[in-house]
């Protein structure tokens, strides 16, 4: 699929319908956090009411991002907070890319040649074209849309969070061509 024939903005995840109504309720953990942390919790939250924030991965299934997004996205509706979760433009070669990436992250080597970088950084400005301006903050989820903010310029009031979930070794195992690229 080019750009362009790539039309709207980025597709939503639709959440909590598999998940219990027991689940989001804060109410329930009670037992076992106790009144001190749900308390906080709830207080913490107010500085996000009025915010909307946008999570953004690649994938809705089949990993720990997914499990973690499919999770606290109905715990911060439940608490007033204005969030939803969107998913990158990807295709077989850019997922490869970006697992080398990780696998990069975890010690492992990586020969990025100049038509992968390059393949990558197509998918983040395709992705970043789709992707809502109406977001006071953005949470990038892992290496796949880490390159989104490069192609938001047009965004100066909002705020951007980028969060690897993947195990890293010390700087000093990540190969040289990573950390000078």
């Amino acid at each position: 699929m080019t750009r362009g024939s790539m039309m709207g903005s980025l597709p939503k995840v639709a959440v909590g319908r598999h998940l219990s109504s027991e689940s989001v309720n804060l109410e329930n953990y009670h037992s076992s956090v106790g009144d001190t942390l749900i308390d906080e919790i709830r207080e913490l939250s107010r500085d996000f009411k009025g915010l909307r924030i946008c999570n953004v991965n690649a994938t809705a299934a089949g990993g720990g991002v997914a499990e973690l997004l499919s999770r606290i996205i109905p715990i911060h509706l439940a608490l007033g907070i204005s969030t939803d979760w969107r998913l990158i433009y990807g295709d077989k070669d850019f997922f490869t890319i970006t697992k080398g990436f990780h696998n990069a992250l975890q010690g492992g080597e990586l020969d990025l040649t100049a038509d992968a970088k390059q393949a990558y950084l197509d998918h983040n400005r395709t992705s970043a074209e789709m992707l809502r301006e109406d977001n006071d903050l953005f949470v990038v989820h892992d290496p796949q849309p880490a390159a989104l903010r490069h192609f938001k310029k047009s965004l100066p009031r909002s705020k951007w969070i980028c969060v690897g979930h993947c195990c890293c070794r010390s700087r000093a195992s990540i190969p040289q061509r990573i950390r000078s690229a």
